[in-house]
């Protein structure tokens, strides 16, 4: 794919996005002038960059039309109503999915032209009634084009002194009159640029305007002047080259019918022009600034952002992993160096270069994660047109509110979340929320509201999805659970009812009673759990009945480096994340244990928390059946629960490219990942949360 067509995507998506962002805010604020105006330029600059590609004409007449009546709506003949608004989504879906194809093949889809002229369709339904109006009411003819006038008198005494050869060429020359829209530098138009592919003007005029204001009140973005001139090329060559501002452009062809009769003497009065004209030569290229201003224009116009291909940015992350994995090579060689190679000398010196190497890894490292980090407004930017589409659909009414949209995360981590987030927020929409007369009845304003908060706690980020709907039932979960065999009727009672509300995590969970295309099959929380669980992270349900419910995601920040704390069982070496370490408890007597209930625990800090071992529920061969006469214990907390793990020794704490499980170990939940170690042996990441649910069970 050629760099022109790359970049187009991209941007065209970016349009696409702040359209659709632009339209939905202006259903909240119908007369937001800057709103109006970012959607038209938006169309607008979508018509003008598809245009460059002649295979892509179902996407500029398409956004030509939408253009249309978005100007009709900035210059206030109409107002924007539901029916318009969701016709103008319709257009963006449609761009959108368009573009998605033009990425994987290159090309539109055999349908496009079918799918544009429906919406195209559609749109001029709504402009016909306008201009029927307008046609109507009108009972004057038009006012004849003054600047078309100006142009044809203009080029009758230009030519008047040219060799008679000159009018009767063929093709003729033609005379233009460029005036561009004071907004034009918005609106995605370059004027100058224009100019300069124009076939070498023969004659170029620069209109100044009558009074140029005072340089206080001086808008150095609005664009006043305007251009005329002649050039010696075809009348269709020119209109194509202006062919995206064609109500800002006049053209006459310079022929014999333009020139005055022969006996005509006297030169005909030229219409007195609005602005005086400035004679210049077409400059190839601006003139440099010189000195410090040349200083400043070279800083201002350095490239903050530049777009680079994900392919390249993994694999600069892959070559990271690899040096993070040499780098964990180095203390290893230098132990060897001291103990059993006997070179105090050599291991003292590749102690000091490791020091120096770990720095500069480190620093690396720091960049090549910040280059992964995407702000959760990637994955909270879907929402506002979800909400907005199913709480019509529902005949609901329902306020939508994120916060912490700058709050960043790992590239996979935001994208991994777009899915639960869904499942979660359709299920506010759709169980959580009553209808308005609903919750007039309960005392609550006929308007529900739904918040995505994000934030960062602890080295992971934190999203909440909270509403002040219904509320869950907890006898009602426990009913559903009892039904459908999740759980066992004692088990049941035995529950607290924060416990049995997690409950909606389970794999074909449903309240519903009727399955509908929103909810009712039982696997959008299963899937939830799924993903978080894939993720190391946790999910935490807590509601109030009749108030509203909170459902609460943690994630590590980063999936692609992670930092480990490396613990021993046995001959085998174990990772535990370092996100969810409290503290660490080494040689440890037998007495130290106590009891927790029937199962052993461990007082730490005045706290008792239940203790499990390690090596007895991984299944490990020579563990002990109770615990050994001196023992470590890693402390952590999962799912807001502290516990301890009594591990043979804890060692250090390292960073480690995690790679995904494969193969028979795949589908062993109590691992989540591995990588290699300094020594080149394998350890293995703990999923600690389903390690800690089954020591429970067990």
């Amino acid at each position: 794919m050629n760099t022109l067509l790359l970049q187009f995507i991209a941007e065209a998506r970016d349009y696409l996005d702040e359209a659709a962002k632009g339209l939905l805010n202006l259903e909240q604020a119908s007369n937001d002038a800057t709103l109006i105006n970012s959607i038209f330029r938006n169309f607008h600059t979508i018509k003008g960059t598809s245009g460059i590609f002649p295979e892509f004409q179902p996407i500029t007449r398409l956004t030509h039309v939408a253009e249309d009546l978005m100007d009709q709506v900035r210059n206030g003949q109409r107002t924007l109503d539901t029916t318009s608004v969701d016709l103008l989504l319709g257009v963006l879906d449609q761009v959108g999915a368009w573009m998605e194809c033009i990425e994987e093949t290159e090309a539109l889809p055999a349908t496009a032209e079918q799918e544009g002229n429906q919406l195209r369709e559609r749109l001029q339904a709504l402009l016909q009634p306008l201009e029927k109006t307008e046609t109507a009411t009108v009972a004057e003819p038009e006012p004849p084009d003054t600047t078309q006038l100006e142009l044809e008198a203009w080029a009758r005494s230009t030519a008047a002194d040219w060799p008679e050869e000159m009018v009767q060429l063929e093709p003729p020359a033609v005379a233009f009159w460029y005036r561009p829209e004071e907004s034009c530098f918005f609106l995605g138009d370059d004027p100058i640029n224009l100019l300069r592919q124009l076939p070498d003007p023969v004659l170029l005029e620069l209109l100044l305007p009558d009074t140029v204001p005072p340089l206080e009140e001086f808008d150095p973005y609005t664009c006043q002047v305007a251009f005329r001139g002649v050039v010696f090329e075809t009348i269709d060559r020119i209109a194509t080259i202006f062919q995206y501002v064609p109500d800002q452009i006049r053209l006459v062809p310079v022929t014999p019918g333009l020139m005055p009769p022969p006996a005509t003497t006297a030169p005909l009065q030229e219409t007195t022009p609005v602005e005086q004209p400035l004679w210049t030569a077409a400059p190839q290229q601006p003139d440099e600034p010189r000195g410090a201003a040349a200083h400043e224009h070279k800083k201002g116009a350095a490239i903050s952002y530049i777009r680079v291909d994900q392919r390249l940015v993994n694999h600069f992350m892959d070559l990271v992993g690899e040096l993070l994995v040499a780098r964990n090579a180095l203390p290893y060689l230098c132990q060897r160096a001291e103990t059993v190679y006997r070179v105090p000398q050599l291991a003292a010196e590749l102690d000091n270069k490791t020091d120096t190497i770990s720095q500069i890894v480190s620093s690396l490292q720091d960049v090549a994660l910040e280059m992964r980090m995407l702000p959760v407004a990637k994955a909270f930017e879907r929402f506002p047109r979800l909400v907005r589409d199913l709480s019509n659909k529902l005949g609901k009414k329902i306020a939508l509110v994120m916060e912490g949209e700058e709050t960043r995360a790992d590239k996979d981590v935001i994208e991994a979340l777009s899915e639960p987030l869904v499942h979660m927020v359709r299920n506010s929409l759709d169980h959580g929320i009553e209808l308005p007369d609903e919750r007039i009845a309960a005392g609550k304003p006929a308007e529900g509201t739904i918040r995505l908060k994000a934030f960062q706690e602890a080295g992971s980020i934190v999203v909440e999805i909270v509403d002040d709907g219904k509320g869950i039932d907890p006898a009602r979960i426990r009913a559903k659970a009892l039904e459908k065999g999740i759980a066992s009727a004692d088990a049941l009672s035995a529950m607290n009812d924060e416990e049995a509300i997690q409950l909606i995590l389970a794999p074909n969970f449903s309240t519903a009673e009727q399955i509908s295309d929103l909810s009712g099959r039982g696997v959008g929380m299963d899937a939830v759990q799924t993903m978080v669980t894939t993720f190391n992270g946790t999910v935490h349900i807590a509601s109030r009945l009749g108030a509203g419910s909170t459902v609460r995601m943690t994630l590590p920040l980063s999936m692609a480096i992670t930092s480990l704390l490396t613990v021993k069982q046995g001959s085998c070496t174990f990772g535990i994340p370092a996100t969810d370490l409290q503290e660490t408890l080494g040689d440890l007597p037998l007495s130290a244990i106590t009891t927790l209930g029937t199962a052993p625990g461990l007082k730490v800090r005045d706290e008792l928390i239940p203790l499990y071992s390690l090596g007895r529920q991984l299944a490990m061969q020579d563990t002990h059946s109770w615990f050994p006469e001196r023992f470590s214990a890693v402390v952590v907390k999962v799912r807001g629960e502290t516990v301890a793990l009594a591990v043979d020794e804890f060692c250090d704490i390292i960073d480690a490219v995690m790679k995904p499980m494969t193969g028979m170990l795949a589908r062993n939940s109590f691992y989540s990942g591995s990588t290699i170690l300094g020594d080149g042996s394998i350890m293995l990441l703990l999923n600690l949360p389903q390690v800690i649910t089954y020591a429970a069970e067990t």
